[in-house]
């Protein structure tokens, strides 16, 4: 499973709500890429989005090319991100 979630980091509690889930048996670009497109049906983002990611390839190669203009940095507490 792939969660895609908001950090609220406005609020003192930094408030973290999952927003998109994905369901799947292996980690294909494919599968990470049609969740981006869904995404991008559904969600009205601005350029101004960083995405924190845990660095697994296909899901970085599908938010690349799917939402160009997000800033995707890696996770400082998960070893080998990006």
């Amino acid at each position: 499973m792939s969660v895609l979630a908001l950090k609220l980091s406005i609020f003192d509690e930094a408030l973290t709500i999952p927003i998109a889930f994905v369901i799947h048996d292996r980690k294909f670009e494919a599968v990470h890429y049609e969740f981006c497109q869904e995404l991008r049906r559904h969600l009205k983002a601005s350029s101004q989005v960083v995405l924190v990611t845990d660095g697994e390839a296909s899901i970085v190669s599908a938010f690349k090319q799917s939402f160009t203009q997000w800033v995707l940095v890696p996770d400082p507490q998960v070893s080998g991100s990006l």
